[in-house]
């Protein structure tokens, strides 16, 4: 599909073929390398570079140059040392130099390797590139052309044996979100499967429109892939109890309950509605313009934690504003039961992630 998997589901021959493809580009570049220079000088370059790279990491991000400023001074310790070594037996003691650089390239690649996934896979490669550089010094000896080939029929093997395995597993599942949309006003209900990968069998067959479509009714720009139509799902929608008080500022309470003890409920209200602020008890919130997302062009008001209680909330507009449309959503993480199939398919190597599963009823109210 020319899409990258982030944690496929058996991961060696990935990491085997991480490896291989960056060790058949150092050993390349140790191949012109050294026609030009002797190992005691790529020594003291590669040294030099990782000086340069200490500087601009300290005074670019501080936080993070001890990851460079140790393994440089245990580096520039040796390498003074070094000076008073027999020559033959100087590349020998300069081998210590990577006791301390190792943990700082080779050991990040596999750290960000498992934190980042392959997604992320062009921030492992200045680290590869950090490590090639300091080792390759010690590798002129050997046969760079016999050693190309060997790693490159390794490399071939990882490709081919990584095409034809499974991309999950039940330790490495494919992260699928099930979200249900359900405009009350329409009576329209839609399913969407959120994955960051292609989807697979058996939920493929759930979903029957490929083409990109806005779910929500209040942005159409926000277009969403891997949806179908569904059922509704005969839930009641949320409560709402208006009370105007004209003084200073136009003020409206509003009471907002979930009849289907919803964990969360989201208020939008348009750039053009003319919001200064909102109370949430005594508390005084200046409103936020959405940028970018499915929110854009709208102030949110989330209220989290809402279950079966009622919740009050003073909304402070412009005095010259006289009728705002805005937009209430009534949120869960439990799904309705026609969708109860679909929940049992997604199981195994599929894995809800982050938010989770969410049923998300939405209604144009009127201020």
């Amino acid at each position: 599909s020319g899409k990258v998997i982030s944690w496929p589901g058996i991961e060696w021959p990935y990491r085997l073929l991480l490896i291989g493809s960056t060790s058949l580009g150092g050993l390349i570049g140790v191949s012109i390398a050294r026609k030009f220079l002797n190992q005691i000088e790529m020594i003291f370059g590669a040294w030099l570079f990782w000086l340069f790279l200490t500087f601009v990491v300290t005074f670019y991000l501080p936080d993070a140059a001890n990851t460079f400023i140790i393994p440089v001074i245990f580096a520039s310790s040796l390498l003074l040392i070094s000076a008073f070594i027999k020559e033959d037996s100087r590349p020998i003691f300069l081998l210590l130099t990577l006791v301390m650089a190792l943990p700082t390239s080779l050991g990040l690649i596999f750290s960000l390797e498992q934190s980042q996934g392959y997604k992320l896979v062009e921030a492992l490669l200045p680290f590869a590139g950090l490590y090639a550089l300091i080792i390759s010094p010690f590798l002129l000896s050997l046969n760079i052309k016999s050693t190309n080939l060997y790693i490159g029929l390794l490399t071939f093997s990882a490709l081919m044996i990584g095409s034809y395995t499974n991309l999950y597993t039940e330790n490495r599942p494919q992260h699928v979100n099930i979200y249900f949309y359900e405009d009350l006003d329409s009576d329209q209900s839609y399913v969407q499967l959120s994955s960051q990968e292609p989807l697979i069998e058996p939920l493929l067959s759930y979903i029957n429109e490929e083409k990109a479509k806005a779910l929500v009714p209040f942005s159409g720009e926000y277009l969403s892939e891997n949806w179908t139509k569904s059922a509704s799902s005969k839930w009641k929608g949320p409560s709402i109890e208006k009370r105007i008080q004209i003084g200073v500022n136009k003020s409206v309470k509003l009471k907002l309950k979930s009849n289907r003890s919803a964990s969360r409920m989201v208020l939008l209200l348009p750039k053009d509605s003319g919001l200064k602020s909102f109370y949430l008890g005594s508390l005084e919130v200046e409103p936020i313009l959405s940028s970018w997302g499915l929110y854009k062009g709208y102030y949110v008001i989330y209220l989290n934690g809402i279950y079966n209680k009622e919740t009050e909330l003073t909304l402070n507009f412009d005095p010259n504003k006289s009728e705002v449309s805005a937009y209430l959503m009534d949120i869960s993480t439990k799904l309705p039961l026609h969708l109860d199939d679909l929940y049992k398919e997604r199981s195994g190597i599929f894995s809800p992630v982050h938010r989770g599963d969410q049923a998300i009823l939405i209604k144009k109210i009127s201020i």
